[in-house]
Order: structure tokens, then sequence, then C-alpha cells
């Protein structure tokens, strides 16, 4: 079977962080923020394991679930 890795837009990693929709773009274009893993038609989508340790790195304590 081919399994998917978890994924993440913006709207999940603005839940994360606590943050509006505009905050996280300016993070998104940070040189330091993880690659998208892929754009799809409705945006960019990143690897939830890359998004969870960037949180962990540079906004520790900021992780919700």
């Amino acid at each position: 079977m081919n399994e998917r890795p978890p994924l993440m837009g913006l709207q999940e990693i603005q839940h994360l962080l606590g943050l509006s929709r505009q905050r996280i773009q300016q993070l998104t274009l940070r040189a330091d923020f993880p690659p998208p893993y892929q754009t799809l038609a409705m945006g960019r989508v990143w690897l939830a394991g890359d998004i969870e340790a960037w949180i962990r790195k540079h906004r520790p304590g900021r992780l919700r679930r």
C-alpha cells in the first residue's frame, strides 16, 4: 500500500501557532522556513514533520494541538 505523508496547509499551521493567516504567510517567506512539499491548486502544502520541527526550534512553547 502506498502511504501518504501527513501534510499541512496554511490553515493547519495557523491553528498550530495560533497566529493570523497574514502572519503565517509572512513566516513562510523566511529563509529558515521549510520549503513546501508541493504546490497544489489550493495552495502550498508542507510535510507536517518539517513544520513541527521548525516550530519546536523557532517558536518553542507555541506548538498547539
